[in-house]
């Protein structure tokens, strides 16, 4: 089993997620509205829906051409062993327990936060524990002095981002 194979396998196995993903942008894009905007008659082309719409299939597309070639380069062969292989090293794996931390924190942030609690309450919130899970600093897992900084960055951040919209840009966050 050599490299190439992997990297074919990878290819499709990238390719599917993007498969998925374009076709939840599509989907997002067709619950748009095409024939009225604000309550206004608007014809198609000028919906709002269409350039989402148009990314949705070329991610579909382009993705497709890469698992097609991805299978006929040979993705399939020992596709099997493979799966199994990482199914049982999952327990084990830091890296994808790392990623999964930080998709929940995100996923979170983005349901539980945004929208429900004030925007910087929720977004200080998220800084800090996202530092605080992944920001080691000198490779202990705790050190007050690092901790002094990550509270000050998770606060003074989000404040310095929201006063830089509502003044500089005059958009104020939710």
């Amino acid at each position: 089993m050599g490299s190439r194979e992997n990297l074919r396998r990878a290819d499709l196995v990238t390719a599917l997620l993007l498969i998925v993903l374009g076709g939840a942008v599509l989907w997002q894009a067709l619950e748009m509205p095409w024939t009225k905007s604000f309550g206004m008659p608007t014809k198609w082309y000028l919906s709002p829906g269409l350039f989402p719409a148009i990314l949705g299939v070329l991610l579909i597309w382009f993705a497709a051409q890469v698992a097609l070639r991805a299978l006929r380069e040979g993705a399939l062969r020992g596709f099997g062993p493979c799966v199994l292989q990482l199914l049982a090293g999952l327990p084990r794996n830091r890296a994808v327990w790392r990623s999964a931390l930080a998709l929940l924190l995100i996923g979170a942030y983005v349901l539980l936060g945004l929208g429900k609690l004030n925007y910087y309450l929720a977004t200080s919130l998220f800084c800090l524990a996202m530092m605080a899970a992944f920001h080691r600093p000198g490779g202990r897992f705790f050190d007050l002095r690092g901790f002094g900084l990550i509270l000050a960055v998770s606060l003074l951040g989000p404040l310095a981002v929201g006063q830089v919209f509502s003044r500089a840009f005059q958009v104020p966050l939710p």
